[in-house]
């Protein structure tokens, strides 16, 4: 296969990612909101808060990530002072629920700042019971392999969507070469191909800009991509220039 062919080849799969992109269903415009959980066991009127785990921001849209810690003393004093009239004896899971466009509160006074702050800001509380059977023990367990799964699954996004910068400036590196080779070839019918692949991949990245769930870093050859335009049309109008100044000299 050429290179001409390979060209090719990554701009129809990079165009039909971008289809794809935009045919999966809408999604809401605003993120949904941090999950606070604790995990709470109470026996004859005194409960402890043994673990908690939490929603970290995380780069990229709507991203976040999990973290499994425990809780000090003085942020489970306003936890459980909040919740006294709700908890009898048994195991909870307690999840509050804070706005994503907002720094979602960590220690006692960030925790109790948001308890006393209006309905709109205030964090959402829910409190519910595990499965049957569940032991705090498995549980902190099994969040804990969230956590490290949500920690890969953060890598990976963003080698991803390193890969497809990388992939999508070699296209139009190759493109543009492309082009000036057939200028100085003085194939001006040839030129639209790498043109016409330069403007399908400058549509894709236009889509991504507009998708909030899609890839981000490519969006960011929307600026490169009309540099290159203003180049090659540059270099196409110098080339006209020097073959007419020629055809006159002679």
């Amino acid at each position: 296969m050429n290179r001409l062919a390979i060209i090719r080849t990554t701009a129809a799969v990079l165009f039909a990612v971008g289809l794809l992109s935009l045919s999966v269903p809408a999604h809401a415009l605003s993120c949904m909101g941090f999950e606070d959980r604790f995990f709470v066991q109470c026996s004859n009127g005194s409960c402890t808060t043994k673990f908690r785990v939490r929603d970290v921001p995380a780069p990229g849209a709507c991203a976040r990530r999990i973290v499994v810690e425990d809780v000090p003393s003085d942020l489970a004093e306003v936890l459980l002072h909040r919740l006294s009239n709700e908890l009898g004896s048994g195991t909870y899971e307690v999840t509050l629920v804070h706005r994503y466009y907002a720094a979602p509160p960590v220690s006692a006074q960030e925790l109790s700042r948001a308890f006393a702050a209006d309905e709109f800001t205030a964090p959402r509380v829910r409190v519910g019971q595990p499965a049957v059977g569940s032991s705090l023990d498995q549980l902190r367990e099994d969040w804990m392999r969230r956590a490290w799964w949500s920690l890969w699954a953060l890598f990976t996004h963003w080698a991803f969507e390193f890969a497809l910068v990388a992939g999508g400036m070699y296209v139009l590196y190759r493109t543009t070469a492309i082009f000036l080779q057939r200028l100085r070839l003085a194939r001006p019918a040839s030129l639209a191909g790498p043109i016409a692949l330069q403007a399908g991949f400058f549509a894709l990245t236009i889509a991504c800009l507009g998708f909030i769930a899609g890839p981000v870093l490519p969006g960011v050859m929307v600026l490169v991509i009309p540099v290159l335009w203003v180049y090659e049309l540059g270099a196409y109008f110098w080339v006209r220039h020097r073959s007419r100044t020629a055809n006159e000299f002679f």
